[in-house]
């Protein structure tokens, strides 16, 4: 069946009443041929007009020359040598203040402990009430607490600051013990062992 409807946008769009013909959208879209200049004609079929998004254009990076290449490579040499000379130079400090903390530590151990930590990077301490602790070389979690026969029967943690080196750590822990235990040990996060290990 033909559509015969007379509503306004259908004779507007699809001219089946005469009167139509002078409607502005039909004969700027279809009938008019000076509908050909209106803004948007033009925009949607011509490629000269202003109106259409301009393109985006690359511009492609130029390629550098040899010169530039050489001096890049000249400056990636001399950062890495300048990195690696660094890093040396860290490494030499550290290993300095190691072997210092080193000595300081056994100037402070008597002759059995001198022994025992060079043999085994371990001290026994005798704290200020007469308990016995066994120090290991570190810092967290390096102290362990013994009963009458040498077995370990609680772990402590208490230390220094990060930044000295293990022997620094270890002497600061051996006096703390020695001379303030309570206060020590009160800081220390301690925890009970059971079935420790058993030294002579």
């Amino acid at each position: 069946m033909t559509y015969t409807g007379t509503s306004t946008a259908w004779t507007s769009w699809a001219g089946t009443d005469t009167s139509t013909s002078a409607s502005p959208v039909w004969t700027a879209w279809n009938q008019d041929t000076s509908a050909t200049t209106s803004t948007v004609w033009r925009t949607w079929t011509s490629d000269t007009q202003p109106y259409r998004m301009p393109a985006t254009v690359h511009t492609p990076r130029p390629r550098p020359t040899r010169e530039q290449v050489a001096e890049a490579n000249r400056q990636q040499v001399e950062r890495q040598a300048e990195t690696a000379r660094l890093n040396a130079e860290y490494a030499a400090k550290q290993a300095a203040a190691k072997a210092k903390a080193e000595a300081l530590l056994c100037a402070h151990l008597t002759e059995e402990q001198e022994r025992a930590w060079k043999q085994n990077r371990a001290i026994f301490v005798t704290g200020q009430s007469g308990k016995r602790f066994r120090i290991r070389e570190g810092r967290a979690g390096n102290i362990e607490e013994l009963d009458a026969t040498g077995t370990v029967i609680g772990g402590h943690c208490v230390h220094v600051a990060e930044q000295v080196p293990d022997a620094d750590n270890v002497l600061a822990q051996k006096l703390a013990l020695e001379h303030h235990e309570e206060a020590t040990l009160q800081l220390a996060n301690s925890h009970p062992v059971t079935n420790g290990t058993r030294y002579e």
